[in-house]
């Protein structure tokens, strides 16, 4: 047991395979069921039972796209805020209460929009 410690033992049917390749497979493996967990957890999507294939579908994308925009966040935290979490992030965006967005008009002046956010 203790020449064990630290390491992982992975048991397959071997078909051969370099064992360099088995560890990557199972490395893809964890990363999407860590995918699936950030999708239940952090961004709190849950099964929601559509009726229409396009809905479905746009159910899909939008999950997915959370996903993306929560993975680069999390990269762009570890490049620029070492030790702050996406989790953390989310956090302090959920306090913000009013939005301004101004937004260039092509004429060169600016729309301004207010949005009331409740925390």
């Amino acid at each position: 047991m203790r020449r064990r410690e630290g390491r992982y033992l992975l048991r397959n049917e071997s078909d051969g395979r370099d064992p360099g390749t088995l560890w990557g497979f199972y490395m893809q493996l964890v990363r999407v069921e860590e995918a699936f967990r950030t999708l239940k957890g952090d961004l709190a999507l849950r099964p929601i039972y559509h009726q229409l294939e396009r809905r479905i579908e746009a159910h899909i994308f939008l999950a997915f796209l959370a996903y993306c925009l929560h993975v680069t966040l999390a990269q762009r935290l570890t490049a620029h805020a070492r030790g702050l979490t996406p989790r953390a992030v989310l956090d302090q965006l959920k306090a913000i209460q009013m939005l301004d967005v101004r937004v260039p008009t092509t004429d060169g002046r600016l729309a301004a929009y207010d949005a009331l956010h409740p925390a």
